[in-house]
Parts: C-alpha cells; structure tokens; sequence
C-alpha cells in the first residue's frame, strides 16, 4: 500500500483499486461508494442530509400578500405563510372597526376636538 500526502496528476490517471480522500479539489467524476450514478456535484452536506431535496434552490414572494413559494434543489416547492400583517390606515372618525389604524392626519383633528372641549369647559366654569 503506497501513501501520498499530495498526489498531483496531470493528463490522465488509472488506479486499480479503491482511493479514499477527505477532499477533492475541483472537479469530480466517478461512482460514489459503490453508486453507479455518475457524481459530478455534492450529494450530501456534513449531516448527511441530501442537499437536493433539503436546500433551497429559490424563495419568491410578490410583497403584497403574507404568503412565500420556496423551491428546494431538487424542483419541488412548498409554501409558507409569513406572520405580516397588513394593517389598512383610515382618515376618518366615522367607523367603529377594530382592526384599522387611524391616520397621524385624524389624530391632529382629535387633539384640536380636545382643545375646544378644554376651552369650552374652562368658560363655563365661571
């Protein structure tokens, strides 16, 4: 059995038998431990999880709905929802909802009700 710490090989080269290593640098072709398929990427990450079918290849999402299309390595897709919410912003004092914002513009209209309240109650009080 011949050991090498670095075998460079230019051009071509045939080894009758099995070769083991930690690494390879560039590109790879051959069978994977017995795998007839032929690996020309990585197959597998350090957990040993298959990087086709647990990776994403692709994530897409139009801005304006909650919810996200991912694609993983392997073509297949699956969707999320995000928790985003939209919140709709009204200028007005005449809904009673409780799922709606009012606008800046509506509470500059409160504050100045507020002040004619103040004003009213500070003169008919003498």
């Amino acid at each position: 059995m011949s050991q090498f710490k670095d075998l460079l090989v230019f051009g071509t080269a045939r080894v009758l038998d099995t070769v083991y290593a930690k690494k390879f640098v560039g590109e790879f072709e051959g069978t994977i431990q017995g795998n007839a398929a032929t690996a020309t990427k990585a197959e597998k990450d350090m957990l040993g999880q298959t990087i086709a079918s647990t990776y994403l290849a692709g994530i897409t999402g139009d801005g304006s709905s909650t919810t996200v299309t991912y694609t993983k390595g392997d073509g297949t897709t699956g969707t999320f929802v995000t928790k985003d919410t939209v919140t709709t912003i009204i200028d007005n004092l005449t809904r009673q909802t409780t799922d709606e914002a009012l606008s800046a513009n509506q509470g500059y209209v409160i504050d100045g009700r507020l002040d004619t309240l103040e004003t009213a109650a500070a003169v008919s009080t003498f």
